[in-house]
């Protein structure tokens, strides 16, 4: 019995030699392929001729003799006093002196309604306003923006900021005008905001706001 094992071992040993010595063949004829492939590449690669270069045709001009205009004998010539033939002297305009007295009067109609409207504008004084912010525990806000917008328009006519005491103060001629107040306390927290509108006339100089509370 173990006679017969062992011939059947070496067998089986016999047959995985053979198997092995093929496949280091087939290995050996893969890698003398490819070293073929290799010098091929590099014959090819080294032993290529650089392609003619095409030369470029420059397009020829043709230059043709210049033409020689004749100039005729009926061409009038300046004269040195720079002077055109049969020239006809300009006569002086005629004015009319209708016409000048109207355009005067309307000149003076013009100037007269212009100074009129100075006088309108330089008496219309501007009116002092002021007022206080504080939060809500009526402390003062220190550089809250107060914008005074046209309501309008909504344009921005003045913008300040308040002081360390929480005033703020403007000059504005007599008119409605909208107050917007803002402050950012911090990043963390909402913006306060407030606005209203005022109505301001000529019976008064000096404005003071009643305190507004910003929440």
């Amino acid at each position: 019995m173990e006679n017969k094992i062992i011939e059947e071992l070496k067998e089986k040993i016999d047959n995985l030699n053979n198997q092995i010595s093929s496949q280091n063949l087939i290995l050996k004829a893969q890698a003398n392929r490819l070293n073929e492939i290799s010098i091929q590449l590099q014959a090819l690669l080294f032993d290529k001729k650089p392609e003619p270069k095409l030369e470029e045709k420059k397009p020829k001009i043709k230059i043709e003799p210049a033409v020689q205009v004749p100039i005729s004998s009926n061409v009038t010539v300046i004269e040195e006093n720079n002077q055109l033939p049969n020239q006809v002297p300009l006569l002086p305009a005629r004015h009319n002196r209708k016409e000048s007295y109207a355009e005067e009067n309307d000149f003076e109609e013009f100037l007269s309604g212009e100074k009129k409207e100075e006088q309108q504008v330089t008496n219309v004084k501007n009116i002092n306003i002021s007022q206080r912010v504080v939060d809500a525990n009526q402390k003062s806000i220190y550089l809250a923006a107060v914008e005074i917008r046209n309501p309008g328009s909504k344009e921005n006519i003045v913008r300040v900021l308040t002081t360390p005491n929480g005033k703020w103060k403007a000059s504005l001629p007599p008119g409605k005008y909208e107050i917007f107040i803002k402050k950012q306390t911090s990043l963390n927290r909402p913006r306060l905001e407030h606005n209203f509108e005022i109505n301001l006339t000529n019976d008064k100089n000096d404005v003071e706001l009643e305190t507004i509370k910003l929440i």
